[in-house]
């Protein structure tokens, strides 16, 4: 459970090591799952960390919201092809130990939060959200304002009533990859 068992730090990409980075560099480690204790939220929970290959074709600037998965074969859970472009996509959000503007080269790793709490920005419309309300992403990569509808992936519970937009709340994230019932 502590981050001395990651393969690389948080807030670092497996590149970090002076790897030099191409498809299948450390395909071993794409889509493995790791706990560790919140030390970001300082809440001494658990958090599960997921290692996902960036497979956008360039570079990924981190920030406070939410990346699909690829779509080719035995890429889901294991490679990132950028931010959500679609409302209810099946998504994660980077680990908070990321700074933001942080730059994740094309096929390198980094680290998602699989289940957890993180920190994710809420979409620059209209927000009506109460705790414990079920969210999922919107259009380009936020939180969407609105409580998660039927067949949507839900990404998590908000752990506080949110109505501002813009608005970064925390969001207690939950563990695999199955959308809601339809």
């Amino acid at each position: 459970m502590s981050e001395k068992t990651l393969p690389f730090p948080r807030g670092k990409t497996y590149a970090d090591r002076v790897v030099t980075m191409g498809d299948l560099t450390a395909q071993n480690l794409e889509g493995t799952i790791h706990e560790v204790e919140d030390t970001v939220h300082g809440t001494g929970e658990k958090v599960f960390l997921r290692i996902v290959k960036n497979d956008s074709g360039s570079a990924i600037t981190a920030a406070r919201k939410l990346f699909y998965f690829a779509v080719g074969a035995k890429d889901l859970g294991r490679r990132i092809a950028g931010l959500t472009f679609a409302a209810g996509q099946l998504c994660k959000p980077l680990d908070d130990a990321y700074p933001v503007g942080f730059s994740i080269p094309d096929n390198d790793l980094f680290y998602v939060i699989e289940k957890g709490l993180c920190t994710i920005l809420l979409e620059p419309v209209a927000v009506a959200l109460a705790q414990g309300d079920a969210v999922t992403c919107d259009t380009q990569g936020f939180l969407d304002g609105a409580v998660a509808g039927a067949g949507e992936y839900v990404v998590g519970q908000i752990d506080v009533n949110a109505a501002v937009v813009s608005a970064l709340v925390d969001v207690h994230v939950n563990g695999g990859l199955v959308n809601s019932e339809s």
